[in-house]
Order: structure tokens, then sequence, then C-alpha cells
């Protein structure tokens, strides 16, 4: 299987309101050959994430109907072994701390390089990948705990 069909496998929410965000995330992120999920509002981020399962995500942190930060909260309720990012363009106003706080992996300041997004995207599969072979090492551990 190529890399880009092999990328197509995986799929990522970008959660901004600003269209010129998404666009660039488009083109980093689409031309690599991930499965890309866009939203505009919290909300919108909400719904799509109740029909999919999806393992990275970017939200901007100033969305217009509910926090990043509270999007997050709720998002790692559900989720916690996805891998969150938290993007703002006001980094002078925003608590890095509160952030990790709120379940965040990672923290970017816009404007991002489409570089950026494509080394953060990767860092982030490959730590969910290791996340799942470690459940998986846990479970085959605790059958053959059951076979004694």
């Amino acid at each position: 299987m190529c890399e880009v069909q092999k990328h197509k496998l995986k799929k990522i929410l970008v959660v901004d309101d600003e269209e010129v965000v998404r666009y660039l995330y488009d083109l980093a992120l689409s031309n690599a050959g991930y499965s890309v999920f866009y939203a505009e509002r919290a909300e919108e981020a909400l719904e799509i994430l109740s029909d999919e399962n999806i393992d990275v995500m970017f939200l901007d942190l100033n969305l217009p109907d509910m926090s990043g930060i509270e999007l997050c909260r709720r998002i790692r309720s559900d989720q916690p072994n996805a891998y969150i990012i938290a993007i703002t363009g006001y980094s002078s106003t925003v608590d890095i701390s509160e952030c990790y706080e709120a379940g965040f992996d990672d923290y970017l300041e816009k404007p991002v390089s489409l570089d950026l997004i494509l080394t953060t995207t990767y860092k982030a599969f490959d730590r969910t990948k290791k996340i799942e072979k470690a459940q998986g090492e846990m479970m085959s551990s605790q059958e053959w705990l059951w076979d004694i």
C-alpha cells in the first residue's frame, strides 16, 4: 500500500472558525493523504465526533460557541487516548498550563507552517499507535492470566 493510501485510513479533525486556517490544514494534511474533517464551531466538532472515530485533533482555542479548552475537556472525557493539539493566534492571553490541564497534548501558535503541521501530525499518530500497541499487549496479558 503506498504511503498516501496508508494515511487515508488515519482521520484528523481540524476545528477553527477561520476559513484560511482550515485551508492551510487542508493543504498540508489532505495532500499528505490523511482523511480530514473540518468544523467551524465546537458543536459541529462534537457532532462529527459522535459519528467518526478520530484519533488526532487540532482545536482552535478561540471558537465562537465554546472555548477550545472546554471543547478539549469534553472530547477528552469520551476519548482519553486521542491526541489533541491546541492552536491559537493569541498566545499572550492563553495560559499554556491551563491547556495541558484541560487535556491538550501539544500547543501550536499561529501562524503554523505546513512542515510543523505535518511533523506534529506524524508525532501524534506515532503516539496513538504506541498506546494502541500497549493496550493490546495488556489485553493479551490479561487473557493469559485467565488461561491459568
